[in-house]
């Protein structure tokens, strides 16, 4: 099993690829918009369009960093709640109607129809 000190690097690192590439996307976007508007300056276009993608990359990918981290950071509170929410549930609600199916007429009553598909205890 890893240990913790591993996982949250590896967190870090999938969050800062996740936001580098997303920067890169923007950076041209917004780059790429700022050339056609105001021309490329005097660096040339390639360099300025290269700017605004490597800091617009570095900056998402520093912050996804970071954020990826804290939201895997789990407190004792939240991990119990989660765990809690996955476990089966005490009623299995299609064992309990499948008892209460009647024999008879082929149209089940109003009552019957009503709860239909409701777990009741």
């Amino acid at each position: 099993m890893r240990s913790k000190k591993s996982y949250s690097l590896i967190t870090v690192k999938m969050g800062a690829m996740m936001g580098g590439s997303v920067g890169l996307i923007i950076g041209f976007i917004f780059g790429a918009t700022n050339i056609i508007r105001f021309g490329p300056g005097p660096n040339g276009m390639l360099r300025t369009l290269g700017q605004y993608m490597i800091g617009s990359s570095a900056t998402f990918g520093f912050f996804m960093g970071i954020g990826s981290t804290i939201r895997t950071e789990g407190s004792p509170m939240a991990v119990d709640a989660w765990a809690r929410a996955q476990r089966r549930p005490l009623v299995d609600c299609e064992r309990d109607n499948s008892e209460h199916a009647t024999v008879g007429p082929s149209r089940p009553s109003r009552a019957s129809r009503r709860n239909e598909g409701i777990c009741t205890l």
